[in-house]
């Protein structure tokens, strides 16, 4: 009976140290969940943060495009302008030769 106690003995005690390399191994586990969450969640605040600089930078674009049409627009009106004013001195211009004529034939 002796014999036989210190069998099961032995075996609750193998069964023990089993018991606590398993403990140890799922500790070691969830460290290292822990530490894999840790990283996922750097990461994720690095993300936001980028996000959240190409938002930024998205409306300077934004706000940079509308510039330069309001600038293409204003150019363009601008070009609309000088084509008139052009196109009026050319008037200008043939009435003043005319003019011009019209005096020399009379001192003619």
């Amino acid at each position: 009976q002796d014999k036989e106690l210190k069998e099961k003995e032995e075996e609750l005690r193998k069964k023990e140290e089993l018991l606590d390399k398993l403990e140890e191994s799922i500790n070691k586990e969830e460290k290292e969940i822990q530490e894999s969450r840790s990283a996922i969640d750097t990461s994720l605040q690095s993300l936001h943060a980028q996000e959240t600089e190409l938002a930024q930078k998205e409306q300077q674009l934004s706000q940079h495009l509308t510039d330069l049409a309001t600038k293409a627009g204003g150019n363009q009106k601008k070009s609309q302008t000088l084509k008139k004013n052009e196109e009026d001195i050319k008037k200008l211009e043939v009435d003043l030769k005319k003019k011009l004529d019209q005096v020399k034939q009379k001192t003619l």
